[in-house]
C-alpha cells in the first residue's frame, strides 16, 4: 500500500514529476500540442473524405438533403 502523504508532500511530488519549472501557460501548451498531434494524425484522406461527402448530403443546419 502507498505510502500517505501530506498534502504539501503530494503537492512537492506533483511539482517535481509533472510541473518540472515550467508554467501553467507552458503545461497547457504543451498538452495542446499533443492533443493536436493525435488530431493531425487521424485527419486521413479517407476521414476527411467522409466529412466532404456528408456536408454535401446536408444543409447548413445538418438536415439530410435527400
Amino acid at each position: 500500500m502507498p505510502k500517505k502523504m501530506s498534502f504539501d508532500e503530494a503537492k512537492a511530488k506533483w511539482l517535481k514529476d509533472v510541473v518540472r519549472g515550467r508554467s501553467w501557460t507552458q503545461m497547457m501548451d504543451d498538452r495542446d500540442a499533443e492533443i493536436d498531434a493525435k488530431v493531425r494524425a487521424l485527419m486521413t484522406p479517407e476521414y476527411l473524405a467522409i466529412w466532404r461527402r456528408a456536408a454535401k448530403e446536408t444543409d447548413p443546419e445538418g438536415n439530410y438533403k435527400g
